[in-house]
């Protein structure tokens, strides 16, 4: 269990951290800034990162470890294959669980590559789930296709909801895919 203290100073340092993501690139941020705004000591920064990237490699690690938790337990309710509903609810509760972040993700240059991380972490969990269903073994390209168009689908709409092209509420949004979901089966 990590100290409460630990897990304070971090947080001050990733609020921080994004509070600067707002405005600049993870190129223009330097420690002192993100210090000066958390209130801390560049020694306190540096007993928990090694620099600037080190942070943000370190929250998306984090992040990405998270998400996959969330892939799993949709993964455990039916073994043949990913339940695309609990899939698509656990994303979005996460998502929004993690607004922030995401939304800097999305929105932010500095973070161009990780939508594509999201993506494939995702796609890599349903294919790996549609090839080991027992459809699959016999036509494996079209459930890699399937895959791919479901996992970009439900990705798709997550990401055009935090950019804000979707004014639905994270409830509408879950029932939305649902339908959507429920018309494939």
């Amino acid at each position: 269990m990590v100290d409460k203290r630990i897990q304070r100073t971090q947080t001050l340092i990733k609020n921080a951290f994004f509070d600067l993501l707002k405005s600049k690139s993870i190129d223009e941020i330097k420690v002192t800034e993100i210090v000066n705004n958390a209130g801390i000591g560049r020694g306190t920064f540096y007993l928990h990162y090694q620099d600037v990237y080190d942070l943000q490699e370190q929250i998306e690690a984090s992040l990405y470890k998270e998400l996959a938790v969330f892939i799993e337990e949709a993964s455990e309710l039916n073994q043949t294959k990913v339940d695309l509903l609990t899939l698509s609810r656990n994303l979005i509760h996460y998502v929004d669980d993690h607004r922030a972040i995401f939304e800097l993700i999305t929105k932010n240059r500095s973070y161009k590559d990780q939508g594509t991380k999201f993506r494939k972490i995702v796609y890599d969990r349903v294919i790996q789930d549609y090839l080991h269903s027992s459809n699959a073994m016999n036509n494996s390209t079209d459930h890699m296709i399937e895959g791919a168009f479901v996992v970009f689908g439900i990705v798709g709409v997550i990401e055009e909801w935090l950019i804000g092209d979707l004014s639905s509420s994270k409830d509408e949004l879950i029932t939305s895919l649902h339908k959507i979901l429920t018309k494939m089966d």
